[in-house]
């Protein structure tokens, strides 16, 4: 059985959602109040709740298609989360022990502050590709994994002159194996909790 399917959960209950980025931190209290946080993860998951999504028949029939066809939470799919889902100018990884492959990311930037996040899942139709204020052209310069986002050229293009912008998904699953659903009147539909969950590539 495919484990990941690349599927767009439908963007119309998407929209809406709740949820975003989570760290895990431990955090130790001493008997004076001082406080020793410790980061346990370097790189962060993500969460979402679309139980606001669902709002007519229509939505909730794509809703329990998608939770079959996914078999709960055996099987991963593509998640929009419309609060970051936008690159721009985005200097690229090189991928290692290759000179022409590159991987997609997205940079945060506060101060001298930086996080760099991993891109597996672009959007290929948004994808623009440029090197030194050139724009390229897929499949004659350059070919896009669209699910690793791993970026192969055929020129002698260099990182970090080679820089791309993009929409791009979260590979999420569900985060529960039932699915709750009631009809609370005539055409009224509503789910107790619609959970997903980021998975780590």
């Amino acid at each position: 059985m495919n484990d990941f399917l690349e599927i767009s959960f439908p963007s119309d209950i998407s929209y809406g959602s709740t949820g975003g980025t989570e760290y895990l931190t431990t955090v130790l209290v001493t008997s004076d109040g001082q406080e020793q946080r410790y980061s346990k993860w370097q790189k962060p998951r993500r969460r979402y709740n679309v139980i606001h999504g669902v709002k007519n028949a229509a939505q909730m029939e794509e809703l329990i298609t998608f939770f079959h066809i996914c078999r709960g939470r055996a099987v991963g799919f593509r998640f929009k989360d419309w609060s970051d889902f936008t690159a721009s100018k985005q200097p690229l990884l090189p991928v290692a022990n290759s000179s022409n492959k590159f991987q997609l990311c997205k940079t945060y930037t506060l101060g001298n502050n930086n996080i760099t996040r991993v891109i597996t899942k672009p959007v290929s139709a948004t994808l623009v590709m440029e090197y030194q204020e050139k724009v390229l052209i897929a499949n004659q310069d350059y070919e896009v994994d669209c699910a690793t986002g791993i970026i192969t050229v055929k020129g002698e293009y260099q990182q970090p002159t080679l820089k791309a912008s993009f929409e791009f998904d979260v590979p999420v699953r569900f985060d529960n194996d039932i699915l709750e659903a009631s009809l609370d009147a005539r055409g009224i539909h509503s789910c107790k909790t619609i959970s997903l969950v980021e998975i780590k590539i």
